[in-house]
């Protein structure tokens, strides 16, 4: 069995074009780009760690829910690939701050952390807030992106919501794929808070941080922003892969 250790990061080169990341983007069907960004964020990079910090809220789309949803997103601009018969695995700390948010509404606003995959309309997350926090097993229809195969439920979009003490602290996240067994684990600080089994098979992963709401467009507008002000920290991101025949034991 074969295993190596990378790390995704590089925040301090984030304003050079040699960086590792970038402002995420949509084409739209009149042949303009949505920027998922919101114009008054501030960027701070300290001790090796990125601090994104927005509010008011002020980013809406009244027509696409997923771009209403994503008011502020960073993608990598490399695609990780995992192995064909092994597994592979994120880890990263996180730490959120929200203010003027719905009390226990997760939803309201959240600091994220997104493995995505538009071909396959693939997106398997996390989601933290004040006091909640929420995993994301979903297959969506991505702005522009031709539909993924119709293999079963073409759409879908699981979320799994939980208690989070102390989001303002740190805490340790990882996201786990285990492409022999074709399994998915959510962990936090070392605890399994989710396991999904019958994942799809993912040629390669974006890695995208976010600063979101998820509230559904009414009547064709937006209900999203109402003051919201979200902070959100993320360091950065270890990839571990183990190529070989494995079962779904992290450890292992």
């Amino acid at each position: 069995m074969d295993e190596k250790t990378t790390i995704y990061g590089d925040f301090i080169n984030f304003l050079s074009p040699e960086s590792k990341w970038m402002t995420g983007i949509f084409p739209m069907p009149d042949g303009s780009v949505w920027r998922m960004q919101e114009p008054n964020a501030v960027v701070v990079v300290q001790d090796g760690r990125l601090r994104v910090k927005i509010g008011p809220l002020t980013r809406y789309h009244d027509q696409f829910q997923i771009l209403d949803n994503a008011k502020n997103h960073i993608w990598s601009k490399e695609r990780i690939t995992p192995p064909e018969h092994g597994q592979i695995s994120f880890e990263w700390d996180m730490r959120a701050s929200v203010l003027g948010a719905a009390p226990g509404d997760v939803y309201d606003g959240f600091v994220s952390f997104h493995l995505l995959n538009f071909g396959l309309g693939t997106a398997f997350n996390f989601f933290i807030s004040n006091e909640k926090a929420a995993t994301v097993y979903a297959r969506l229809p991505f702005p522009g992106v031709p539909p993924p195969p119709d293999d079963g439920q073409r759409y879908f979009c699981i979320f799994k919501e939980f208690a989070l003490p102390r989001p303002e602290d740190w805490h340790h996240y990882q996201i786990v794929h285990n492409t022999v067994e074709n399994t998915l684990r959510w962990l936090v600080d070392g605890q399994e808070v989710n396991f999904q089994t019958g994942a799809p098979r993912v040629n390669s992963y974006l890695m995208a941080l976010g600063l979101m709401t998820e509230k559904d467009i009414r009547g064709g507008k937006s209900i999203s922003n109402h003051g919201q002000a979200i902070t959100g920290e993320w360091s950065p991101i270890t990839i571990t892969v183990k190529d070989g025949e494995l079962g779904k034991d992290p450890g292992s």
